[in-house]
């Protein structure tokens, strides 16, 4: 099973692997489902070649769960990214509030005043009666999430702008603010009242 088919089988499932578990944006996300899934169509000739007919199976299944993977993250979801960014741009130019995607927050960097970005937002806790932000969760140090710390950055801390998220703390006291649990986020940062 060693032949050209499995080893080019085997290089692309790592490649495509790797590039789907890091999530770096949908266009990349899609190539990875591209790569993952002519990885499935090699694993499933050199079954073929090797008459193993429950690899073969198992592959052609991946290969087009991998299939999906590519629609899903090369068409669709640059379909809304390109919606989301043409309502931002005419937003900037039209007489209404400017307008900023949830999407460019998550995963984006703290932007500290004089000290550049900081940590990345993993998510925005929302009041539903104020229709408000409560929180934002910041993740830094760490490595793929092994590691990381999480503080829930107050959105009284926080101001909106069309390059991201900006936030009125330094670093040092970021760092200070009491770590969360990361199975157990609370109904409000600390030092501020659950209202």
């Amino acid at each position: 099973m060693d032949g050209i088919t499995g080893w080019l089988a085997s290089i692309a499932t790592i490649i495509g692997g790797l590039t789907v578990a890091l999530n770096l944006g949908s266009r990349v996300t899609g190539w990875g489902f591209a790569v993952l899934a002519f990885g499935s169509a090699c694993w499933s000739l050199n079954a073929w070649q090797n008459q193993a007919s429950s690899l073969l199976i198992a592959n052609l299944a991946m290969a087009a769960i991998n299939g999906f993977g590519v629609w899903r993250w090369l068409g669709r979801r640059v379909k809304i990214e390109r919606g989301s960014a043409t309502a931002v741009a005419a937003s900037a130019a039209a007489p209404v509030p400017t307008l900023i995607s949830t999407a460019k927050l998550l995963e984006a960097p703290l932007r500290l005043p004089r000290e550049g970005a900081f940590g990345s937002v993993i998510d925005l806790m929302l009041h539903c009666e104020q229709q408000n932000v409560a929180y934002v969760v910041l993740s830094f140090d760490g490595i793929g999430g092994l590691g990381e710390e999480l503080r829930a950055i107050p959105a009284e801390q926080l101001h909106l702008s069309t390059d991201g998220l900006h936030c009125g703390l330094s670093e040092a006291q970021l760092r200070a603010l009491p770590p969360i649990d990361p199975t157990a986020w609370p109904v409000a940062p600390a030092g501020m009242r659950n209202s």
